[in-house]
């Protein structure tokens, strides 16, 4: 399931970055989560520009047929999953245990 994963990461970063206008930013994929029986993915997402949330995943949803249509002329598995993108919070929670932590650390 882990190289299957990893193979859509990369695969789905390539078709987001010939995809999403140059003037919206770099949108990276930071992760990719498969149901057990591959027929649907999570495809987590994070960019710079929060303010251009909207526009990146408008152009996503027009896209994800396409996308799985790709995928599944790429791959060679039985199913090709259904995407759903995500935004990657992962670093905002870190910046936010970062702060808790140094807040703790100035009060003691």
């Amino acid at each position: 399931m882990q190289k299957v994963a990893a193979l859509l990461k990369r695969e789905i970063s390539v078709l987001v970055n010939d995809y999403i206008p140059k003037e919206i930013g770099i949108v990276s994929i930071t992760d990719v989560e498969l149901t057990s029986d591959f027929k649907d993915a999570k495809v987590y997402i994070s960019f710079l520009d929060k303010s251009k949330e909207n526009e990146i995943f408008e152009i996503l949803d027009q896209k994800k047929a396409e996308f799985q249509k790709i995928l599944g002329k790429k791959l060679t598995i039985k199913f090709t999953p259904r995407i759903r993108f995500v935004v990657d919070n992962y670093q905002e929670k870190i910046d936010k245990v970062e702060k808790l932590l140094e807040e703790i650390n100035n009060g003691s």
